[in-house]
């Protein structure tokens, strides 16, 4: 099972947040993603974190993907699993 850790940290005078990814493979192995992206608050930029991680795990054509972040909207998303989405306890 991939790990992948989420976070996030918006700075309002700039409009801008921190993002970060770390994915851990089933092996041990860490690919660490970092950026900055435009975004109005908080909860936006965790949401945007969330989508790099995903849009990299399809890319890299990663399955069986847990998801870790502080965000209690991100948390509530639901989860993609088996191709049926499924909702996260």
């Amino acid at each position: 099972m991939y790990r992948i850790y989420l976070d996030a940290s918006y700075q309002q005078k700039i409009q801008r947040a921190g993002i970060a990814i770390i994915i851990i493979s089933p092996q041990g192995h860490t690919k660490i993603i970092r950026g900055v992206v435009k975004s109005q608050d908080n909860n936006i930029a965790e949401i945007k974190a969330l989508l790099v991680g995903l849009n990299h795990c399809h890319r890299q054509k990663l399955k069986n993907l847990i998801f870790y972040t502080d965000s209690k909207l991100v948390s509530r998303i639901r989860q993609l699993k088996n191709g049926k989405y499924k909702q996260q306890a």
